[in-house]
């Protein structure tokens, strides 16, 4: 796979930090990924930390995404308290690219990068704007830890709220939520329910499941025989006593 073609932008940055410092954003998407692959230097965008003029450093990378209209795939995460990028709580969601202060559990994250010591991580990141991230083609976050399950809770089952800065990916016309089962903790019970059901029709057809019991004998009915497709699709693929995996009716 070649990625020649490909354009690349890091979503955020700290403020005065070198990008061969192992806490910068671009050292750490370089050290993982961009040096590995055949992706041209002038292919790649970031903001840089160490300028003096903050704000036109903001614009600067905004102006150059633009260049490319949008992004056809954006690859985000987040944190327990449902930062997108560095866009905290209480965060403008139809802001521009811009510096923002960053929290206390933010710091304490990211003092690993940085001698374990929080009175060195910077206290200001550059970070993409919301609207950014609303407008690329398609949007994969990736959810782990239990830590995260309450941002996942705010991001999936809350309203859209500038306090939890994650539920304004409701709003994206198609986005993708990978997460570990340990980050939906505190999701409902129904809410995770639903969501593996969705995940189980999309990756094998209903018709697959019927030759594979078939093949053991659970469907030998002499009366009601073999079920439909549509009948293990909407049973979550359940037996029932009188029927196995009988329909229910007002659900087609």
């Amino acid at each position: 796979m070649s990625f020649e073609n490909i354009v690349f932008f890091c979503n955020d940055e700290f403020l005065d930090v070198d990008t061969t410092h192992p806490s910068s954003s671009y050292y750490l998407m370089n050290h993982n990924l961009l040096r590995h692959i055949d992706l041209p230097f002038e292919n790649i965008g970031f903001f840089d930390g160490k300028v003096e003029n903050l704000q036109d450093e903001c614009k600067r990378h905004e102006q150059e995404l633009s260049k490319y209209g949008t992004f056809d795939l954006l690859l985000t995460s987040i944190g327990p308290d449902g930062h997108i990028t560095f866009n905290k709580p209480g965060s403008s969601l139809y802001s521009h690219s811009r510096t923002k202060a960053l929290t206390f559990e933010t710091i304490l994250e990211n003092r690993y990068f940085i001698d374990d010591n929080i009175y060195k991580v910077p206290k200001i990141s550059l970070n993409l704007r919301i609207q950014t991230i609303l407008d690329s083609k398609e949007d994969a976050m990736t959810i782990t830890g239990v830590e995260n399950s309450l941002a996942l809770s705010k991001c999936t089952e809350g309203e859209v709220n500038h306090m939890w800065v994650i539920s304004v990916i409701q709003l994206h016309p198609s986005a993708l939520i990978v997460c570990y089962e340990n980050s939906t903790s505190k999701l409902l019970v129904k809410t995770v329910k639903y969501y593996k059901n969705i995940g189980d029709s999309r990756l094998s057809p209903p018709e697959l499941y019927i030759n594979d019991l078939n093949n053991f004998g659970f469907f030998q009915s002499p009366l009601y025989g073999s079920p439909s497709a549509s009948e293990i699709r909407l049973n979550n693929y359940s037996l029932f006593p009188n029927r196995p995996f009988q329909a229910l009716p007002g659900f087609y």
